[in-house]
């Protein structure tokens, strides 16, 4: 059970870091964590 939160962790963790990357994309790369 564990190993499933962890892939759907990971999964989440992936998708927030593209997301941050398109913003970070479109606001020219001047905002980068």
């Amino acid at each position: 059970m564990k190993m499933v939160l962890l892939m759907i962790y990971q999964e989440r963790m992936g998708a927030l870091i593209k997301a941050s990357g398109v913003m970070a994309l479109m606001t020219g790369g001047e905002q980068i964590p």
